[in-house]
Parts: C-alpha cells; structure tokens; sequence
C-alpha cells in the first residue's frame, strides 16, 4: 500500500483494495494448485498439518506456580490445577 500510494500516487483505498483483491487471488492459487497436488500424492490436509507440527514441535516453558490454570480465585469449576 505504501509503494503504491507513495510512488505511483495511488489513492490509499485503491491500494489497499487492490492489496486484499491480491492476497484474496494468491490464497484461491495456492488452493486451486495444491489441493489436486495433495490428492495426486495421497495426502490430506489432516496429513500436512500432522507432518508439519511432528517436523516443529512447539516447545513451551511452564507457567509459573501462580499462573497455572485454576489456580487463581474465580476459576471455572472444573478445572483442577
């Protein structure tokens, strides 16, 4: 937007409209491509987003003793901590 409207003295809507037309077109590529190129493999979405979480686990730190679940007052019943 900044491009468009800066060097090229594109009104600000114009760009940014154009910007979310672009991303909108991109996503629809990618999807009209991939999903034909998943089911040629054998593959699932549910396979990708398996392989992609197995290949990068997200590590998380523990919360500190006074912030765990449940354990400040007014915490929904039910939750142990």
């Amino acid at each position: 937007m900044a491009v468009l409207a800066g060097a090229y003295h594109v009104s600000t809507a114009d760009a940014l409209a154009y910007g979310i037309v672009l991303q909108v077109v991109e996503l629809a590529t990618a999807g009209a491509d991939g999903h034909p190129a998943l089911i040629t493999e054998g593959l699932s979405w549910k396979d990708v987003r398996l392989r992609t979480m197995h290949g990068a686990p997200v590590k998380l730190s523990p919360l500190p003793a006074g912030k765990r679940a449940g354990s400040a007052k007014g915490a929904p019943s039910g939750v142990e901590g």
